[in-house]
């Protein structure tokens, strides 16, 4: 974000402050990198990285001057804006609706009546200008200049424009359409977040108005803004309409709601003192806050802070830092433990704050790292420790490559468990996963349907995880097997199961045991504490047993991304005819697609009516390329090729 350094100097601090190029290396120090310092006229611009954790209330002048005051423990002077006394209250008609609460935390809608909408004055365009952005009109320019000094996104609609006199937070419906401020039309994709009148779309909610209630030179009435909107659906509708605004940029980040009405108070303000003329009157808020936040608080101990930190403050020099953040806090004593602890109410703005390692953090950046020395622990034994949970996670590993098993590792997120994921990437993967069971069960389904390019009868995976429940989290071992041939029952799939079960239980001397679940379309999934069982395990002496040491070497190969095809194919031959003849025609005439041994899958014996005794084989043929996808039609003509082949042998015939 670009900040310019006279801004933070004239509108926050009245004692001086360091010369711009020092005042860069206090904040890289304390709070963020800088990405560059340039001069421009008498001004300084300073482009300050601002990561995710505090752009809720740093992507603005007023949030790098706070920090500023904190570190540099300045006194700060933050403009009071008011409405004038006189200004006359206006009983308007205007009405605000927001349908849908989930997507639009709160919404404040304020008519104005009787504005002269003109240049801005001097002061006004030179601060719009500093940074960078164009001056556009005095309503505008407020606008801009509230989103950049105090962080709160702002817009403004032409009253007289509305149809209806309404303002409606809604979702967008099928086939509509806006023409953003900048002329781009835009089909809106349905439940696009929208603020409409009582017939179009006016505004693409957060990040982008439209001009069919623009504000021009013959604006007279108007609409005032202040909102607050779910950070992941701004972030989504961005990405989906192309249009990134500054506007958009805090959304997504998210800021208190908190914020909006001190943004309105603002703008209310500047805008009777600007753009207001005797006829001005002010209409009161129209409020919807359907989701009030709650302020927090955080319970840090002294002894923690200096635990962490790995040096000894004071409580009176903890009590100073946070005063120093304007915290408001309260302290309570542990006398038998000789501890203070103390109680921080987290201002609405700092949405970073939650845990009471964060409070750590701000303790200790303030404090200066530069002065925490660097000490060696003499009180932690280095010696090496065997991890047991990663021991025998190894152990049975190996133990189950050995029975045949493959491993796999599937998606820690669901869409469905006991642990909600509160910023989820995906609206199918909100949830951590509360067992094993779903990604097992799915493996089997994939891998079942590739059998015949892998070259085996079964599938048989397990899986070494960790799971997610309300009572914590914990490690599972979970086991599958299925067999697709139809002859196998479900009985012989479980049955499997079982006998791997109890050879564990052999091999390892505790029961390894757990409900074996029978799927639907065939394959058996078992799923085991494995925290609970390795507790039961005696203590490994050391890592010998996992290590990886043959000597032989392993050449990899890749895989093909390209789909195959299966054929069969079936020929009649002479009784006492050595079937390995039969497979090196296939492998020959096959060629280079034929990607793995041609599988005898069936053979029986068969007299004729003329007495000759002739035996049939059955194969299976596996096709794929490494370079393409194949087609039906030149694998066709490669089993035609085959079948003349195999023709060409006396007694031969093809079924």
């Amino acid at each position: 974000m670009l900040v310019s350094y006279n801004w933070i100097q004239k509108e926050y601090f009245k004692d001086k402050l360091p010369n711009p190029q020092d005042l860069v290396s206090i904040l890289t120090h304390h709070a963020f990198e800088i990405e560059q310092i340039e001069k421009k006229g008498d001004d300084y611009l300073i482009d300050v990285d601002i990561l995710p954790n505090r752009a809720h209330d740093c992507l603005s002048h007023r949030g790098i001057a706070r920090e500023i005051r904190v570190i540099l423990d300045k006194q700060i002077s933050e403009k009071k804006f008011s409405i004038p006394s006189n200004s006359p209250q206006l009983d308007d008609k205007l009405s605000v609706a927001v349908d849908a609460p989930n997507l639009c935390p709160r919404y404040i809608g304020r008519y104005v009546r009787g504005v002269s909408v003109g240049e801005s004055p001097e002061w006004l365009r030179h601060k719009i200008e500093s940074i960078g952005q164009r001056s556009i009109n005095n309503i505008v320019d407020i606008t801009n200049y509230i989103l950049f000094d105090l962080g709160q996104p702002l817009h403004v609609f032409d009253a007289d424009k509305l149809e209806g006199g309404a303002i409606i937070v809604r979702q967008s419906r099928e086939g509509e359409r806006i023409t953003t401020l900048d002329g781009e039309d835009i089909k809106l994709t349905t439940g696009t977040l929208v603020i409409a009148d009582d017939k179009d779309p006016l505004a693409i909610a957060g990040i982008k108005g439209g001009t069919k209630a623009e504000v021009d030179r013959n604006t007279k009435n108007i609409v005032i803004e202040a909102a607050n909107f779910l950070p992941i659906n701004i972030r989504k509708t961005a990405q989906r309409v192309g249009i990134r605004t500054e506007s958009s940029t805090r959304y997504e980040h998210e800021i208190t709601s908190e914020l909006a009405s001190e943004g309105m108070a603002i703008a209310t303000a500047l805008i009777t003192e600007i753009a207001g003329n005797s006829d001005t009157m002010i209409g009161a808020p129209k409020d919807i806050y359907t989701t009030k936040e709650d302020q927090k608080t955080v319970t840090v101990s002294l002894e923690k802070i200096n635990s962490v930190l790995g040096i000894t403050l004071l409580q009176k020099e903890v009590e100073d830092i946070f005063t120093r953040f304007n915290f408001e806090y309260s302290t309570t004593e542990n006398k038998t433990e000789n501890s203070v602890s103390f109680i921080v109410t987290i201002p609405y703005e700092r949405l970073d704050l939650r845990i009471a390692e964060d409070l750590v953090e701000e303790v200790g950046r303030i404090y200066g790292y530069q002065h925490i020395s660097d000490v060696l622990p003499n009180d932690i034994d280095f010696s090496p420790k065997i991890n047991k949970l990663f021991y025998y996670t190894g152990v049975i590993r190996t133990a189950l490559i050995d029975e045949g098993f493959s491993e796999v590792e599937t998606y820690t997120f669901t869409n469905q468990g006991e642990v909600e994921i509160a910023n989820p990437l995906a609206s199918d993967k909100n949830f951590m996963r509360s067992s094993l069971l779903k990604g097992l069960s799915a493996s089997l389904e994939l891998n079942a349907k590739n059998l015949a390019v892998v070259g085996i009868s079964n599938v048989c995976v397990f899986e070494i995880g960790i799971v997610f429940e309300q009572a914590g989290e914990h490690t599972s071992l979970g086991m599958a097997f299925r067999n697709p041939k139809v002859k196998v029952t479900k009985a012989k799939e479980k049955e499997f199961i079982e006998n791997i079960l109890k050879i564990l239980t052999d091999k390892f001397g505790v029961i390894f045991s757990g409900v074996i679940t029978e799927l639907p379309d065939g394959g058996a999934v078992v799923e085991i504490n494995l925290d609970q069982l390795i507790e039961k395990l005696p203590e490994p002496k050391s890592y010998d047993q996992i290590l990886y040491t043959t000597t032989q070497a392993i050449k990899y190969k890749s895989f093909s991304v390209y789909p195959f095809i299966v054929r069969d194919i079936a020929v009649f031959v002479p009784e006492n005819t050595n079937k390995e003849k039969i497979e090196e025609i296939l492998k020959k005439n096959g060629g280079e697609l034929v990607v793995r041994e041609p599988e005898l899958f069936d053979t029986f014996t068969k007299t004729f009516d003329n007495g000759e005794t002739k035996t049939s084989y059955a194969y299976k043929l596996v096709f794929q390329s490494h370079k393409r996808t194949l087609t039906d039609l030149e694998i066709g003509k490669i089993m035609e090729t085959i079948s003349v082949a195999l023709h060409q042998n006396t007694g031969w015939e093809v079924r």
